[in-house]
């Protein structure tokens, strides 16, 4: 039977563990952490001892956390955030962050935040690593619970109960081509719009919503040609197609600053949208977070 005194465990263990969890990776968590691979070895064997329970198994995914250690990692958390409170309250000094901050965010958002984010992290705390995950409907309602996920940010107008929400800024639609298309040098009208071939992006499927419900309220419907997942395949495709692709504002003049797409008008009336960071409500007073989101919301809050 293990032992279960708390005295048989250490700070670093608890580390140890939050890396693995969040990198599903020991030899990455041991890197992070600058100890040895034999040295973490031990000290996750002592935490399985402790709490009788694997912890981790290793997949072809990498090193998945078992029931017992889903569990725990919320409570380990917050233990880990009480002991970087004692250091970083009224004190806090981005400098000495030495973590990784994972961040759920919409697929239009990242062409032109991640690039500004990485530089002002640079800047301010050159230790802090990123890491983006793939957005969730349900605002990876566990990882934000459990600290694995420190952020979301989407659109939305109402944060779920267990979630504080602080909107970043607003945008609405335009349409985007190529320069040489032929819609591409007038206004664009609605029966031009009509019969295009339209591509669409998977990640934006909820937020077209807006636009399908203004084409409905003209007694109209688009036919969407070629649906892709991401946006990493959209700009080669309206270079080199006849296809027109509907998107928020932000995302469209960054995709036409290279200097090939044109962006135009939409021929009705859509709503504006708004987009919104969201973290867990047990996180209010984190130091870290804040920092995080107030650089983020600096960085998206300017035209």
């Amino acid at each position: 039977m293990p032992i279960r005194n708390i005295d048989n465990l250490r700070i670093g263990q608890f580390k140890l563990f939050k890396e693995i969890y969040e990198l599903g990776s020991l030899s990455e968590a041991a890197e992070n952490l600058n100890i040895t691979q034999s040295s973490a070895s031990k000290q996750l064997k002592q935490l399985r001892e402790h709490f009788g329970d694997d912890l981790f198994v290793r997949t072809s995914n990498g090193m998945q956390p078992t029931n017992r250690a889903k569990r725990i990692m919320s409570n380990i958390q917050n233990i880990m955030n009480e002991v970087d409170n004692l250091y970083e309250q009224g004190d806090f000094n981005p400098k000495k962050i030495n973590t990784r901050f994972a961040i759920s965010m919409a697929d239009e958002l990242q062409c032109f935040l991640i690039p500004k984010l990485m530089e002002r992290i640079g800047l301010e705390a050159p230790n802090v690593r990123i890491a983006l995950c793939l957005h969730d409907k349900d605002y990876a309602a566990r990882q934000l619970e459990d600290g694995s996920v420190k952020l979301v940010i989407a659109v939305n107008c109402t944060a779920p109960e267990h979630l504080t929400q602080s909107m970043l800024y607003s945008d609405d639609f335009v349409c985007l081509m190529r320069k040489n298309h032929l819609f591409s040098n007038a206004r664009l009208d609605l029966h031009d719009y009509i019969n295009a071939n339209h591509l669409s992006v998977i990640s934006l499927t909820e937020l077209s919503t807006h636009v399908d419900r203004a084409l409905s309220a003209t007694g109209y419907k688009r036919h969407i040609k070629l649906v892709i997942p991401t946006f990493i395949q959209a700009e080669n495709i309206l270079v080199y197609s006849d296809h027109i692709l509907t998107l928020p504002r932000r995302m469209a003049n960054q995709l036409a600053s290279h200097g090939q797409l044109a962006v135009k008008e939409l021929p009705m009336k859509v709503e504006k949208f708004h987009y919104y960071q969201y973290w867990h409500k047990r996180y209010n007073k984190d130091p870290a977070r804040i920092w995080l989101k107030n650089i983020i919301n600096d960085i998206l809050s300017r035209n």
